[in-house]
C-alpha cells in the first residue's frame, strides 16, 4: 500500500504471519514483523512489494519497528 492507503500489495510470503508495517522516511521501503522463517525476524521490503529480506535473526520478539 502507497503511505496514502492506496495500491496494496502483500508484505512476505502467503500463509506467514505479520504486521506492523513500518514505511522508511523516503518512501522506498517497508520494515515489518514476520514469522515466514518460522519464528518472528524483523523483514524489510521495497515499497512496490519486492525484494523481500530478513534483517534479523529469526527467533527473538520483535515489536513495533521504526525508522529512527
Amino acid at each position: 500500500t502507497k503511505p496514502d492507503g492506496n495500491n496494496p500489495v502483500r508484505l512476505g510470503q502467503a500463509g506467514a504471519s505479520g504486521g506492523e508495517p513500518a514505511w522508511s522516511p523516503d518512501g522506498k521501503h517497508i520494515v515489518f514483523v514476520s514469522d515466514q522463517d518460522g519464528a518472528p525476524s524483523l523483514m524489510i521490503v521495497d515499497a512496490d512489494g519486492n525484494n523481500v529480506r530478513r534483517l534479523t535473526a529469526a527467533g527473538a520478539a520483535y515489536a513495533h519497528p521504526d525508522w529512527k
